[in-house]
């Protein structure tokens, strides 16, 4: 998928709130109690915390739940996930057909 320059930085905006979060809340060894938390591995909560993977929806909401975070995502940033999620639903239509 090829994103703008503001999509990038959005995921990057997205990586640095999630970090200082899970860090207010959790603490030094939170990373993996975060992991444990909500589901999703340390490998892809890294990705996402340096702004190198779109994560979806369903990925955020289970990290804000973690995190008892409301309101993470910001209209930009959702946009993009918006727009990862259109484009993940057209490409497993055209498989299916």
């Amino acid at each position: 998928m090829n994103m703008t320059p503001q999509e990038k930085q959005d995921l990057i905006k997205l990586g640095r709130r999630l970090k200082a979060a899970r860090l207010a809340k959790l603490g030094a060894r939170s990373l993996s109690e975060l992991e444990r938390q909500c589901g999703v591995t340390s490998v892809m909560l890294r990705l996402i915390e340096n702004g190198k993977t779109n994560p979806t929806f369903v990925t955020l909401m289970r990290i804000e739940t973690a995190l008892g975070a409301e309101f993470m995502v910001d209209q930009a940033t959702l946009g993009a996930i918006r727009a990862n999620a259109l484009e993940s639903e057209a490409s497993e239509g055209s498989t299916n057909e």
